[in-house]
């Protein structure tokens, strides 16, 4: 299992070996890694095909399935979406924080989108609707609800 990545000056395609399926990935542009995720976040080392590191997620923001997307933001810090929530994880201390809906920090259940827009600012899609993430409230707010649901 894993990935493939073509190397565009090589013309050669480069298997990246990982345990399980990847379901999500980006590309860190100040470390020169890819970020990918399974059930927890890899850093691949480009060049050399190596992982350098892992970080095991929550298990309560997978609620048994994959990570399902992740965003990195310019504060060196990984964002992962899943189907029981939101996770960031600090980059430099390794440390990490849930966001969820049972302790109020997300409306909905789980995200299954990130996206960062030019301001800085974080967005998920969520099982509620559009989600902004308020960095001074340090929580997940609903923008665009979803009423075609009562998730």
């Amino acid at each position: 299992m894993g990935f493939y990545h073509f190397a565009r000056k090589e013309e050669l395609l480069n298997r990246f070996d990982v345990p399980l399926p990847i379901e999500a990935f980006a590309f860190d542009k100040d470390a020169n890694q890819l970020i990918v995720g399974s059930n927890q976040v890899y850093w691949i080392d480009p060049v050399s095909s190596n992982r350098v590191d892992s970080f095991s997620v929550s298990g309560n923001i997978l609620a048994g399935a994959w990570i399902n997307d992740i965003a990195i933001l310019p504060d060196h810090t990984i964002w992962v979406a899943g189907d029981g929530g939101v996770e960031r994880i600090d980059t430099k201390t390794k440390t990490s924080k849930v966001y969820s809906k049972i302790d109020g920090t997300l409306p909905c259940n789980g995200a299954v989108s990130l996206c960062e827009d030019v301001g800085g600012n974080l967005w998920a899609g969520g099982s509620c609707g559009l989600l902004y993430y308020n960095f001074n409230e340090a929580k997940f707010v609903t923008v665009l609800p979803d009423k075609s649901t009562t998730r």
